[in-house]
């Protein structure tokens, strides 16, 4: 992507005079980025615009292209992008609409634009997108991009599928004073995608931070491994946690918007730095763009509002932040320079008449303590409060300081504007404790938690030949008859071929075979109809337990003799947990862990992990349940975690060596002290 980024020769198609003209803002802003390099304008009405040559057609161009934007109307793209082709183009930058965005016509035009970039070997970016941007003083950087071009130089690159958000982004940095490097709208990301951008970024010098706004994930498998390797910050928006976000995500670009506990959980497995909303991504953007880490999760706060502090010490814990334990020495210093009436633990109430004087010492005293990492200093606007001096007195301790993150909360409006104005670009300040915390939370948890690149490797243990054909013929055959969901018997096979441990079970044929199958089992018994298309038997009474006597055994039999009815030991004993695969639309097959048994779904402790997956990663999911803690003997009872972690580890061998298999449903997966079984286990098959 460097010629991207820096091209010799640039291209502009749909150039025009015509100022509200996409086309004509996009060669304003390339003029106005002092391009250095050889600029062409395509306007077939014309021979000059803004100075630059202009050509009637793109055919003219004899040259090497390396990047050509193109302004025009969607259905004269196609002819356009042929002869780019035959100008041996590198780069096409669509900013046209009207493709997989709108509808199934539009999908075809889409279609038909990449195959024509794939037979000339040109990477297209959109189609459906705002432009790029480099803001580096590198040779031939360009605002090749109809954003405001007002934007700030700085180390933060922003991907982005929403052009809009790039203009809000590129606006808001403008006024906080902070910049970005590099700004790629990717659009529909129908050729270049997201995980193209991050690659590129990760590894150019002048970009610190990558931030990215995303509705549809493409190569997710390779996307984890990639934010593995990178050793920046990428701070990550993805909306789609609502059917209405879905919707809308799909008729903005055209995108499938995956389930957003599924991708919350796996990016967390790999450290990126989720936001919610736009307005966290800024504020974690600005904070990172200054701080790439912070060594202590204890937190000094210093405040002249008593209120206000109590606010943000609430918003400190929710954010996994805890208050710094502030030594003898430091509590006697800030009593030697506040009021007798001042709080000097933490947090540090400095009182409403406090002036700049009062604040330099309290945060100077809160910066030297050993035990705290960040600062967060709340500044209400008291009648005699000094803003603008106090800003200033930050500003200095910021600088005296660098390896400590300060975080400056001015609370209010007009009244706290000047130091605003004073400390953009030099220090993250925000107007709400939540915002400067929450960004400072992220700050802690990407330092303190770097992804583990050796959980990542693959599996180690590979199935027999044997048994790959065994159970793949038993698979063959159900799908041959129409089933969606394997038979019992299927099943059992699975268990032996995988080693999935079963209770001990018998089919039951006649009522008659009742009695001599009782006596070789312990008491109590359960007793199933093993229909392949009931997924809930025991909602459904398909199940029996404890049973006792031998009649309630026949009367269950007697019940449902017209499906397969088994007789299982009951297991006594144990934690019942959950395992099961799903298929996501974005990320494949996903395993599922947690607690299990008949109130799974409502109680809700999962964790999941993206397959193929280790052992480790098994051990690193569960210990993020609650029920992690009912296994190593919070009650008492230390449970076989290393059983659970075997088994469902062969439960995800099954999974990804069939792709026939859609879904599975281990519930429960009994642990017991020593060893443990699968009581039940139902597995879909793909339509």
């Amino acid at each position: 992507m460097e010629r991207l980024f820096y091209p010799r020769r640039l291209v502009v198609v749909g150039a025009s005079r015509n100022p509200r003209k996409v086309g004509s803002l996009i060669l304003k802003n390339i003029l106005e980025s002092n391009y250095e390099g050889e600029l062409t304008a395509v306007n077939p009405h014309e021979d000059s615009i803004m100075g630059v040559p202009t050509v009637h057609d793109v055919s003219v161009i004899k040259a090497p292209i390396d990047v050509a934007i193109i302004a025009i109307p969607a259905q004269a793209v196609p002819e356009v992008l042929e002869q780019l082709g035959e100008r041996r183009c590198k780069y096409a930058v669509v900013i046209s609409s009207g493709y997989g965005e709108t509808d199934k016509k539009g999908e075809e035009r889409e279609e038909e634009l990449v195959k024509i970039a794939n037979r000339y070997n040109i990477t297209l970016v959109g189609p459906n997108c705002l432009g790029v941007i480099n803001a580096s003083s590198a040779a031939h950087a360009y605002n090749g991009s109809f954003a405001l071009s007002s934007h700030i130089k700085g180390s933060v690159s922003l991907i982005s599928q929403s052009g809009a958000l790039i203009s809000s982004a590129l606006d808001y940095g403008a006024q906080a004073g902070f910049g970005f490097n590099k700004v790629i709208s990717i659009g529909n990301q129908a050729d270049l995608d997201v995980l193209d951008g991050i690659s590129y970024l990760a590894e150019d010098d002048s970009t610190d931070a990558i931030a990215v706004y995303v509705e549809g994930l493409k190569h997710a498998e390779e996307l984890m491994k990639t934010l593995l390797e990178i050793e920046k910050p990428v701070i990550l928006l993805k909306p789609g946690s609502t059917n209405a976000a879905k919707e809308a995500i799909s008729s903005h670009t055209g995108s499938l918007a995956g389930e957003e506990r599924v991708i919350r959980e796996l990016f967390e497995e790999v450290n990126a730095i989720q936001v919610d909303s736009l307005e966290e991504m800024l504020s974690t953007m600005h904070l990172f763009s200054m701080h790439q880490n912070v060594s202590k999760r204890d937190v000094g706060v210093v405040t002249n509002a008593g209120g206000v502090g109590v606010i943000a010490v609430d918003t400190l814990s929710r954010a996994g932040l805890s208050l710094a334990s502030l030594q003898k020495k430091t509590q006697e210093a800030l009593k030697d320079s506040l009021p007798d009436a001042a709080a000097v633990s933490n947090p540090v109430d400095v009182l409403g008449d406090a002036g700049h004087e009062e604040y330099h010492a309290a945060v100077q005293a809160v910066l030297e303590e050993g035990e705290v990492g960040s600062v967060v200093v709340v500044v209400t606007p008291q009648i005699m409060t000094p803003i603008k001096k106090i800003a200033e007195a930050l500003r200095r301790l910021a600088k005296q300081y660098p390896h400590k993150p300060l975080v400056p909360i001015f609370v209010g409006g007009d009244g706290v504007q000047p130091a605003f104005d004073l400390l953009q670009g030099k220090l993250p300040v925000a107007r709400t404790p939540n915002v400067g915390i929450e960004a400072l939370a992220r700050l802690y948890h990407y330092s303190e938690n770097p992804p583990n690149k050796k959980l990542w490797s693959r599996p180690t243990r590979y199935v027999k030949k044997q048994s790959l054909e065994r159970v793949g013929e038993l698979i063959s055959e159900q799908r041959t008859a129409g089933a969606t969901a394997l038979d019992f018997d299927t099943i059992s096979v699975i268990g032996e071929e995988f080693d999935i441990p079963f209770p001990k079970f018998d089919y039951v044929e006649a009522e008659e075979q009742l009695g001599e199958i009782w006596k070789s089992y312990q008491k109590p018994v359960a007793m199933k109809a093993v229909a392949p298309d009931v997924l809930h038997r025991s909602d459904e009474g398909k199940v029996e337990t404890n049973l006792l006597k031998l009649p309630d055994a026949k009367a269950f039999y007697r019940r449902e003799q017209d499906q397969t009815v088994i007789m299982q030991q009951q297991i006594m004993d144990g934690v019942e947990m959950f395992a099961g695969v799903k298929t996501d639309r974005q990320f494949g097959k996903v395993l599922v862990v947690g607690l299990g048994g008949i109130y799974a779904e409502i109680i809700d402790d999962t964790a999941v992990g993206i397959l193929p997956i280790t052992k480790p990663r098994i051990w690193r999911l569960l210990k993020q349940t609650k029920s992690y803690q009912v296994l190593k003997g919070a009650r008492g009872t230390v449970y076989d975690t290393q059983f659970l972690v075997d088994t469902i580890y062969n439960i995800h061998l099954f999974a990804i060596s069939f792709e026939e298999v859609k879904e599975i449903d281990v519930n429960p997966l009994i642990v017991q002290e020593t060893g443990g079984y699968v009581v039940d286990m139902k597995v879909l098959l793909k339509e």
